[in-house]
């Protein structure tokens, strides 16, 4: 019985993961296998023989809208809990890191995942090989907890061959999930677009400014803009993780500026906002900006919680993307 439990756990956080991110525009190949070219190097801890095959529970790859010069590729492992967060040690956080940077390090010389995913890549994009580590608690007290950096603050990072390896934990699957059905229902179409940052390489005008896939690094960002049709004329959403304060209500008015100026509105959401609390300061730091002539079209809203774990429910409502 604790073993079918165990499995239909780590199903739940597949299905999870996989549908938040087909809302972030990702199509996701899952399970897959693939040959270890490093039998003897990623030997797991106990085992005689050497390793045989590393395993992932999705790949996605695309060109990166944020680097003209890079293509994508990202492995996924994804953990669920069905209770609350267990309890433990860095060391075992530290060698489930170390089984997907072992998966990317075999990846980066794999013939068989240069062949399934990096054929007719363009040749003037290099391949960037990431990892992407989710793990869920489907205990509702939990939905804003960040297991990897709330309970442990010293994970040692492996050595193994890799880009980067980004999490996911309850917070951050939160923020997002709440993030991209308040565009749905904002939008007069329930269509959206996520609105890329200058990063000075993309110089080129084959790179848009806004596009359908939510790229790696920003979708661990605790500010994340939207761009959504409304009444026939185009808003800009931004949502922001952190509570509101002064200095960082003042950051994203220079933010709106540089990204902004061609929307008919924007609206920037927190997630304790109040009006009764928080007006004051808000027209203060307002005020600072009195040459603007878009400081009119800026509002402020309080982002509602939407619960990212119904996405292990076989409910279509919640699928509608990108």
């Amino acid at each position: 019985m604790a073993g079918e439990k165990s499995v239909l756990s780590g199903e739940d956080g597949q299905k999870i993961t996989a549908r938040l991110l087909k809302l972030c525009g990702w199509n996701l190949s899952e399970h897959i296998d693939f040959p270890c070219l490093s039998g003897k190097k990623h030997k797991p801890p106990g085992n005689k023989g050497e390793r045989q095959q590393h395993s992932v529970d999705g790949i996605n790859t695309y060109s990166s809208p944020l680097n003209l010069a890079a293509k994508k590729l990202v492995m996924v492992s994804a953990k669920h809990h069905a209770e609350s967060y267990p309890s433990a040690s860095p060391s075992k956080i530290y060698r489930t890191i170390k089984e997907l940077a072992q998966c990317l390090d075999c990846a980066t010389y794999s013939p068989q995942i240069q062949e399934d995913y990096l054929d007719g890549t363009d040749p003037d994009r290099d391949a960037e090989f990431d990892g992407l580590l989710t793990f869920f608690s489907s205990d509702p007290a939990e939905k804003n907890t960040s297991f990897f950096f709330e309970k442990h603050d010293s994970i040692s990072i492996p050595t193994d061959q890799f880009n980067s390896i980004y999490f996911i934990d309850n917070r951050r699957a939160t923020f997002l999930f709440s993030a991209i059905k308040e565009a749905q229902e904002y939008s007069t179409n329930r269509e959206f677009s996520f609105i890329y940052p200058d990063t000075g390489a993309q110089n080129t005008e084959d790179i848009s400014n806004s596009g359908k896939i939510l790229p790696l690094e920003l979708m661990c960002s605790d500010v994340l803009p939207i761009l959504v049709e409304k009444d026939g004329s185009y808003h800009v959403l931004i949502f922001c993780n952190d509570l509101i304060e002064k200095q960082y209500l003042k950051r994203i008015i220079w933010l709106i500026h540089k990204l902004c100026g061609f929307a008919g509105k924007t609206v920037v959401y927190f997630p304790d906002y109040d009006p009764s609390r928080h007006n004051s300061m808000v027209n203060s730091v307002k005020q600072q900006f009195q040459e603007s002539d878009y400081l009119n079209k800026i509002y402020l809203k309080k982002w509602d919680e939407f619960s990212f774990i119904k996405l292990k429910d076989d409910d279509a409502q919640h699928l509608d993307g990108a």
